[in-house]
């Protein structure tokens, strides 16, 4: 049986805007709606950068706090991915959100040219990053723009600064970046096979070129991205309704390789992260909880009066503490003692005159 797809939907990006296309999210609730729509249509995976309400980019990390909220709520078990990507933020201030804990964040292992600048990710901001996840306990998606960011990944795995096995992601199509190529796919392929064989990974094209990268990955083994983030139309001739309709068209591209999209359980499988309760699975088990707890108190409590009532009567006698030396003063006070016990003791309740029958 072939191995499910995974179907990761970049929803926002740092660059296109509304202007490119009126259906990239901007707000976190038109970005928490977005990611429904697309986990409704078949993605596990969202990969997320945020906007001020001007559109710009940030790392605001309550503004990702917000959005991780949401999805959590609307959207059980889908795997969340922040970006920490160079356009939003400078320096440590592109990992500020990671103490919010989402379930990956991406990890650039080196620097790249970019259309008009130079992605920049040094080696001592690539090291705390990636301590910064592995602090958090999230799982990095090394982005890939060349060969040697797949070799750096390997060894930074190798030194214990990320854990195995490693989720890689080949970016191509990025202008003055490595160009959509076949054979140098295969070759990143094979070459992450040798160097990291348990290592799991995902195929992404820019602008005309994801649908290329999708099938390439489909074809090969791999697992998909889509998303308005790198491409905002279906077509030379339609723009993307919106990112839902996006993951459709990669789902329906599964059929043609015999895959499918995988559920959320499986993608968790399948990238060794954790399983999740959904909400409400978590509401349900807090319910059942709570239900045991006061069925044990009212129970308990109901013991405690009947062992009381019991005592009174006579039907249980309270073991007498006898002296480690019974003396002739100490025998006399037990038996009256015993005595005070017995069962000619009345019902403690006012409406009865006469002692209770036992028999």
């Amino acid at each position: 049986m072939s191995t499910p797809c995974i179907i990761t939907v970049a929803i926002t990006g740092s660059v296109p805007t509304k202007k490119d296309n009126p259906a990239v999210p901007i707000s976190v609730a038109e970005q928490v709606e977005s990611t429904h729509a697309s986990y409704e249509a078949g993605a596990a995976l969202v990969h997320v950068h945020v906007r001020k309400d001007d559109g710009t980019t940030t790392s605001d990390p309550e503004r990702f706090g917000r959005f991780l909220e949401g999805v959590r709520k609307h959207c059980p078990g889908m795997i969340t991915q922040f970006s920490t990507g160079g356009r939003s933020g400078a320096g440590r201030e592109r990992g500020a959100m990671l103490s919010l804990g989402p379930d990956m964040a991406s990890l650039a292992t080196g620097s790249v040219n970019f259309p008009t600048r130079v992605y920049e990710n040094s080696p001592d901001l690539v090291d705390w990053l990636a301590a910064e996840m592995l602090r958090h306990g999230i799982k990095p998606e090394i982005e890939a723009f060349d060969l040697s960011m797949i070799f750096q990944a390997v060894a930074m795995q190798k030194v214990g600064k990320i854990e195995r096995p490693l989720h890689v992601q080949f970016v191509m199509g990025v202008k003055n970046a490595m160009p959509v190529d076949r054979e140098v796919f295969e070759f990143y392929v094979r070459t992450l096979r040798r160097l990291a064989p348990d290592a799991t990974w995902t195929g992404a094209g820019i602008g005309r070129d994801q649908l290329t990268l999708v099938r390439w990955s489909l074809e090969l083994g791999g697992h998909c991205r889509t998303g308005l983030e790198d491409n905002v139309r279906l077509d030379r001739e339609t723009l993307a309704p919106s990112n839902a309709a996006l993951v459709r068209q990669a789902v329906a591209q599964c059929a043609d390789f015999d895959r499918r999209p995988a559920t959320v359980k499986e993608a968790r499988q399948l990238l060794s992260l954790p399983m999740v309760r959904s909400p409400c699975c978590r509401t349900a088990r807090r319910s059942s909880i709570l239900k045991a707890a006061l069925s044990a108190t009212f129970w308990f409590a109901t013991a405690i009066r009947c062992r009381r009532a019991r005592s009174c009567c006579g039907w249980i006698r309270p073991a007498a503490k006898l002296p480690t030396r019974a003396t002739g003063s100490s025998l006399r006070s037990r038996n009256r003692w015993r005595r005070g016990c017995s069962r000619s003791a009345t019902w403690p309740i006012p409406s009865r005159s006469r002692p209770m029958s036992l028999s």
